[in-house]
């Protein structure tokens, strides 16, 4: 986009750690300044929360610019780690922009919008072709939903999030997901998007990123070692949902811990460690224990069994990570 009114193409950028908003200056032909810090016009950089003690507050964004109240310059509206939105309004001009101190919450259908799924990434466009920029949402799930506007030019009203294209799998989380040597890829989670008329027909089309990582079993597992492999994903998957159950009830017990913390120290490190050390205590009851203890185990005896991944998850030896863009062609 051009940001800055002079005619040249320009970046913009969001970013996960400390969340801050950066301007990469077009010089033309494919060329661009190194970085700046979008800042308010007080000197402090655009940050989601802008009064924070700590910079994981403001931790993970993702930014479009946007004349949001149609007086000729570009606002800034961007997303959250936690798929809240906000505004940060342009008080100058297109040309020479000076943007508020504070933002405002967006909203959609009479309520601080969230994307479901979390992860706001956020583009500006018409969706609909009425004239009037609609929100297309990206998040963690992999889902993409659009906020219709249905206000007027410069006094935007949004419907609640619609998917366009259906998150990843519940079932799965996005790692470690079982892929045959020659299986077909699968889309999956943290959806990155852009807009654009991608075939030329006049229709706005979608462009989405997206991670996942995979393992594979080996090519030269003969019948028994893979009806063996069989076995052990199934065991592994049956004691992974009973696990996926207890750690409902850890997580409603380290909520009930955690309301009785001081809500303004949340984020200091003794009470992050706290915290830590109360989800340990839960996590260390004998069920919960023992079976996190059969499923590791398990796990570690499929693994016998599992092609070498790509190195893409220095962690893990056997993971492939993928990052691949989909498009999806309007009908």
């Amino acid at each position: 986009m051009d940001f800055d009114g002079d005619g040249i193409v320009d970046l913009i950028s969001g970013s996960y750690d400390p969340g801050e908003l950066y301007w990469f200056k077009g010089l033309g032909s494919g060329r661009f300044e190194k970085r700046r810090t979008i800042c308010g016009r007080d000197g402090k950089p655009v940050v989601r929360v802008p009064d924070q003690k700590q910079d994981v507050e403001s931790f993970g964004s993702w930014v479009d610019a946007v004349d949001w109240d149609a007086d000729g310059d570009l606002d800034l509206v961007f997303g959250g780690f936690g798929g809240e939105v906000v505004l940060r309004v342009n008080e100058g001009t297109r040309t020479a922009p000076l943007y508020a101190t504070s933002n405002v919450a967006v909203e959609a259908d009479g309520k601080p919008l969230a994307v479901p799924g979390s992860h706001g990434a956020i583009v500006a466009a018409d969706w609909d072709g009425d004239g009037l920029f609609d929100l297309v949402l990206g998040s963690a799930n992999g889902g993409v939903y659009w906020c219709r506007n249905v206000g007027a030019a410069g006094t935007p009203k949004l419907e609640a999030p619609a998917a366009l294209v259906p998150p990843h799998d519940e079932k799965l989380n996005g790692y470690d997901e079982w892929r045959e040597p020659d299986g077909p890829p699968v889309p999956g989670i943290r959806a990155q998007i852009d807009v654009v008329d991608w075939d030329g027909d006049g229709r706005l089309d979608l462009l989405v990123g997206d991670f996942r990582s995979t393992v594979s079993p080996r090519r030269d597992l003969d019948e028994l070692a893979r009806a063996r492999l069989d076995r052990l994903r199934r065991v592994h998957a049956g004691l992974s949902e009973k696990i996926g159950a207890l750690a409902k009830e850890v997580d409603r017990k380290l909520g009930e811990f955690m309301a009785t913390l001081p809500r303004d120290r949340i984020l200091d490190d003794d009470v992050q460690q706290q915290i830590r050390d109360k989800r340990e205590e839960l996590q260390q009851e004998p069920m919960y224990a023992a079976l996190s203890e059969r499923c590791e185990a398990t796990w570690k005896e499929i693994e016998t069994y599992l092609a070498s991944g790509d190195g893409g998850l220095p962690s893990d030896d056997r993971s492939t990570a993928h990052g691949l863009v989909w498009l999806y062609v309007r009908r």
